[in-house]
């Protein structure tokens, strides 16, 4: 099973007027079986990107999973709606769950929403997330493929800021690592990076998203724009694919594989040569 793992679209701020078509055609290139997009489609939530959005969500092909972000809540022109209707424009073009769950074939996927209007940067989850997360994740079969889905980061980096790790994130990822989490999807910092969380005893495959559209990529992708392809079969392989702006089109940009082990994952050593962990 293949899975695009796109990021941060920031419709009102698209880097390149191809790049939105090119996006779409790459992951229908690819057999996606599920687009999982995490957060921020919007830059301002303003009805119009809302509309390219909507536009956008419609033309993904198989199962379309969508989180909210920081930047698809009300603006802070609009301080009340803000407060006590953030997503109002979120729900009205997603039409989903805030927090959404799949089960499909062997694969198990959770989102939880982390937006929220009392924050101009950050995020929350909060004590009744972390108890279905652990739910969710941990029933089904041994062997099921278990993603957790966020949009803010999920643990602290080098390169995470103030409010780039959403509040009680440490609550969520101990008890999806408790439910035998295998991999975490997050975004919002604009840099893609891909590689192993050591926490709780467990090993778990970590992909970050970059911006995949916008023009607001930060450290080494500033002025770049990448999504992800997440390969399901006897392991778990990440294609970080960057959008070449003499082609118009999206290529491979590095290729991470992982094999399961006794706690958890670990890089697979025997995958072919370019292979890496970053």
């Amino acid at each position: 099973m293949v899975l695009a793992h796109i990021s941060d679209v920031h419709f009102g701020r698209i880097a390149d007027p191809r790049i939105v078509g090119a996006l779409i055609d790459d992951v229908h290139a690819a057999d996606v079986a599920v687009a999982v997009v995490g957060g921020d489609l919007t830059q301002r939530s303003r009805p119009s990107e809302w509309e390219a959005a909507k536009a956008f969500l419609a033309l993904l092909p198989g199962e379309v999973i969508v989180i909210a972000g920081n930047h698809d809540v009300y603006p802070w022109w609009f301080p009340i709606r803000r407060v006590l209707t953030p997503l109002v424009r979120y729900r009205m073009a997603v039409n989903s769950p805030l927090d959404v769950t799949l089960r499909l074939q062997d694969v198990r996927l959770i989102g939880l929403n982390s937006a929220h209007g009392l924050t101009d940067y950050g995020g929350k989850f909060n004590v009744a997330q972390a108890e279905l997360a652990e739910e969710f994740l941990g029933s089904g079969d041994i062997t099921h493929y278990r993603i957790l889905l966020v949009h803010h980061q999920i643990v602290r980096s080098e390169y995470t800021r103030r409010g780039d790790v959403a509040k009680r994130s440490e609550r969520v990822l101990a008890a999806a690592v408790n439910a035998g989490v295998d991999v975490v999807l997050d975004g919002h910092i604009h840099r893609s990076g891909v590689g192993l969380l050591c926490t709780g005893g467990r090993t778990v495959v970590r992909s970050s998203a970059g911006t995949a559209t916008s023009d607001r990529g930060r450290f080494r992708d500033r002025g770049r724009n990448l999504y992800s392809l997440v390969r399901l079969d006897s392991g778990v392989e990440v294609e970080e694919r960057v959008f070449d702006r003499d082609s118009g089109h999206f290529r491979c940009e590095r290729l991470s594989a992982f094999r399961r082990m006794d706690g958890g994952w670990c890089i697979d050593t025997g995958a072919e040569p370019g292979v890496s962990s970053n």
